[in-house]
């Protein structure tokens, strides 16, 4: 078994020619790694148990699976020879462990998902697409080689068929019977390989169809969809199919129509999905074998979806371009009614109502009060330097021949390995962090400034998407969080988990980390301090306080005050009802992952009786999917603005305990320190339905 090594600029030297770098996230795994005995590799049941062999066998299969998979995706995209051979790597798949999972019998489930999961379910049927590309990729491989390479490809097993309803090998069947289709074969061979290929390209263009709709407005991927582009160079390979069969001889389209299932090619939307120069099909045919074998087996990422099975039956129509809106006076939105959705009218009613609605309000939130979230730019790279208990992490990022760089600074705890839960910090933390836990602090304001009305546009961010962007400053901070998690994620030796961050920020970069945490579904914890109108605040109920018996913040002040939200606010700010949404609704994007706010019953000017009855209102959307204890909020009594009283104390160490720590809390909190009392029958008068379902 050849051996993988890493040097010392982070590259593979693989196959005596070709050079494939390696990402961030394997840089602390060094040769030793790869050096695990190969006796257990080979049979891990008789090997003794040892958790750190067996660690590094997982480890070693993992990568080599993965640098497999790049190097066919990589082979066939360009039209070369694949490098990476089944007698130069570690064939032999993963397991899929947990996370606390490496004993003598450590895989899971296939029910329970992880990022790995879809990667090795397809790893089967690459190995025998890498199979067919190597018989193929010189030149038309025999009859009997083609017939006996589909009949592998067709017995080829699928680890979790479910999973899979959708990830038929399109690409494989395409490679397998490329060169009769591209040479026009003739006999029932051409006629069938041309059939198949044809089959396979709609197969797969009916996937980015759909691909294409999850991915905009109201789609299950809008809010990654950034991630997916990358995907998007097989709806090429499959245009070129079907572009060359167009350009064919008259007999052979004739021949198509007489094809069964081909009547669908007469209706096909191809100004949409062929949005290309009919002369392509004259390239040489091995760029003909570009495209990822990705086709369907797409794993969904955390977007709060619980199941892709459920969301999909969930009737999730599109927003309308401009949206007819009605005052809403006197009584809080429903945040389970449909509006401002045409269709469909009344209530949501179940789980993937929910998500659909849910991902509805994420967009019109956006356009209405916070402006556009970006996707990341489209590069983007970081450093990281440590000392002592203390790192930094420096982002560059580039975007349209424009560039920024920001960096963020970790305070490690004093004892313990790691890695380590994390609080993002707008500006610093105001909350006591409990030991065991890392702070990474941003300095917001050098993002997106937030110095008073006037600036507008400043700030690292405006200089990536220009000072005429439609983005509000706590939406530009939401983007830079969601970098840093970002890079995170792919640099290990910085020594966090990010599978369990929250984000704090009190007053105005309290409102912040609200957005942040509504906007990124990687966070754990949200904890809003003191955020008032803007924040935990309902913009209606903020009104209604205005001047009884106290001057409050309200929607017509905030906006002369400063550039916290889009100018597309401005519309609303005198006339709040008009709004289809108020800020229980914006909370209600973090449902059902953990919320928590920190309110002061003594400053008025922040709406404490807005915040109240607002975070009561918020609290039914958890209710509704039965994690009533994922939402909590602690209203204190009168104290100075962002101090931290010691009676809320016990209160944040439970949230912070159960979500960051993994700790056994009781995170039923409605703590009412202040003694506010709230008309709740008025404001909230709908009825919580059971969106367990």
């Amino acid at each position: 078994m050849s051996k993988l090594s890493l040097t010392d600029d982070e590259a593979v030297y693989i196959g005596g020619s070709h050079w494939i770098t390696i990402l961030e996230d394997i840089r602390p795994l060094k040769d030793e790694l790869y050096d695990a005995y190969s006796d257990a590799a080979q049979t891990r049941e008789s090997t003794p148990f040892d958790p750190g062999l067996m660690l590094r066998v997982e480890l070693r299969r993992t990568i080599w699976m993965v640098l497999y998979q790049m190097d066919f995706f990589t082979s066939t995209e360009v039209g070369l020879p694949r490098i990476i051979k089944d007698s130069q790597c570690d064939t032999h798949t993963p397991t899929h462990p947990g996370d606390n999972d490496f004993g003598t019998s450590s895989s899971q489930p296939v029910a329970n998902p992880s990022p790995l999961l879809h990667i090795i379910h397809r790893h089967t049927i690459i190995k025998v697409a890498a199979e067919i590309y190597d018989a193929t990729e010189a030149a038309k491989p025999s009859s009997d080689t083609i017939t006996a390479l589909a009949s592998k490809l067709e017995t080829a097993p699928l680890d979790d068929p479910a999973s899979n309803d959708f990830g038929r090998p399109h690409k494989a069947v395409y490679l397998l019977h490329r060169r009769s289709f591209i040479n026009e074969t003739a006999g029932d061979e051409g006629t069938r390989s041309n059939e198949l290929c044809i089959e396979s390209a709609l197969a797969i263009l009916d996937h980015h169809q759909r691909m294409g709709e999850e991915t905009g407005p109201c789609g299950l991927m809008f809010c990654i969809r950034w991630k997916v582009v990358a995907l998007n160079h097989e709806i090429l390979q499959a245009t070129m199919m079907l572009c060359f069969a167009l350009n064919g001889s008259d007999t052979f389209a004739e021949s198509l129509d007489q094809l069964p299932g081909f009547a669908s090619l007469g209706t096909f939307d191809f100004g949409q999905n062929m949005a290309l120069d009919l002369s392509l099909f004259a390239i040489d045919d091995n760029t003909m074998a570009f495209g990822s074998m990705l086709d369907e087996s797409v794993a969904y990422p955390d977007l709060n979806i619980r199941s892709a099975t459920a969301a999909a039956t969930a009737s999730c129509s599109a927003l309308p371009s401009s949206p007819s809106l009605h005052p809403i006076a006197n009584v809080l939105p429903d945040p389970f009614a449909w509006y401002p959705a045409a269709t469909p009218s009344g209530r949501v009613s179940t789980l993937a109502d929910w998500q659909c609605h849910q991902s509805q309000l994420s967009i019109i939130i956006q356009q209405l009060e916070l402006g556009t979230k970006p996707p990341s730019p489209s590069t983007v790279s970081s450093t990281y330097s440590a000392s002592g208990n203390s790192g930094t992490l420096n982002i560059n990022a580039s975007d349209n021949g424009k560039n920024i760089s920001f960096s963020v600074g970790i305070q490690y705890p004093s004892s313990g390995s790691g890695p380590f839960p994390a609080i993002i910090a707008y500006g610093g933390p105001s909350i006591p962090i409990p030991s065991g836990i890392a702070t990474i602090t941003l300095d917001n304001g050098a993002i997106a400034a937030q110095d008073s009305a006037s600036s507008r546009g400043e700030g690292l961010f405006y200089t990536l998407y220009g000072s005429d962007s439609d983005s509000g400053a706590m939406i530009a901070w939401a983007w830079a969080v969601s970098l840093i998690i970002d890079e995170l994620e792919a640099t290990p030796k910085a020594n966090i988990d990010t599978t369990k961050l929250g984000i704090t920020g009190c007053s105005r970069n309290g409102k912040g980390a609200l957005v942040a945490g509504a906007y990124d579904s990687r966070i754990a914890l949200t904890i809003p301090q003191e955020s008032g109108s803007g924040g935990s605040a309902c913009w209606r109920l903020s009104d209604a306080e205005e001047g009884a018996p106290q001057n409050v913040q309200t929607a017509s002040e905030i906006v002369q005050e400063n550039v916290w939200f889009s100018t597309s606010f401005n519309t609303f700010s005198n006339n709040t009802n008009l709004l289809p949404f108020d800020h229980h609704q914006l909370a209600g994007l973090i449902a059902p992952r953990a919320l928590f706010f920190i309110d002061n019953s003594g400053y008025q000017w922040l709406g404490p009786w807005s915040s109240w009855g607002c975070n009561l209102a918020s609290h039914t959307i958890w209710q509704a999917q039965n994690v009533p204890d994922n939402m909590g909020f602690s209203m204190s009594s009168n104290h100075a603005h962002c101090s931290f009283p010691s009676e809320q104390q016990s209160d944040l160490d439970a949230y912070i305990g159960k979500f960051l720590l993994g700790q056994s809390t009781n995170t039923s909190i409605q703590s009412n320190y202040g003694g506010v009392d709230f008309p709740k029958a008025q404001w909230i008068d709908w009825t919580v339905p059971d969106l367990t379902s």
